[in-house]
């Protein structure tokens, strides 16, 4: 698997037109899969598809990230949770009148970067266990090729052992 997804598209119109069931059916045939299982996030990962596509928690057997990489459960509207109290100061200091609304934006746009700098980056996917390692894209075919060729070795096929899905 490759994945550069910023994440599930959330609201009534998705809901309606039935996205629980298809991103359901979806990570049903992900943990259906009996073969061995690799990801490689390529850029952006958020949100419940970082959450749910094809990770460890999921069975993945084998998960890496390019140093390009940018994961985060949240995604770059994160940031309204992680500072909120740091923004809410600029903000108010902006409504009052104390500071300018290009001052305002200013720090926004700081706080914005210290958390894509800080929080959504593969180091601290790294550290949290979402991923076994970063990869130079140079490295890449050679690192996918050794894991591949163990885990193949160690792969024994078996029949499903429970019922398997059905999809809608």
């Amino acid at each position: 698997f490759m994945e550069d997804t910023t994440g599930f598209l959330p609201g009534r119109e998705q809901e309606s037109m039935g996205i629980v069931q298809a991103g359901r059916a979806m990570l049903d045939a992900i943990v259906d899969l009996r073969t061995p299982r690799f990801l490689v996030i390529l850029r952006n990962a958020f949100g419940g598809a970082y959450a749910s596509y094809n990770n460890y928690p999921t069975g993945a057997d084998f998960v890496i990230a390019l140093p390009s990489t940018r994961a985060a459960v949240m995604g770059p509207a994160g940031v309204e949770f992680v500072y909120k109290k740091e923004l809410r100061a600029i903000r108010a200091a902006v409504k009052s009148g104390d500071e300018s609304a290009e001052w305002g934006a200013e720090q926004e746009a700081i706080l914005a970067k210290r958390y894509e700098d800080e929080l959504m980056n593969p180091n601290e996917a790294l550290s949290l266990g979402s991923i076994s390692q970063i990869v130079m894209p140079k490295d890449l075919r050679k690192v996918l090729c050794e894991n591949m060729s163990f885990h193949l070795r160690h792969y024994n096929a078996e029949p499903m052992r429970s019922v398997q899905r059905e999809f809608f």
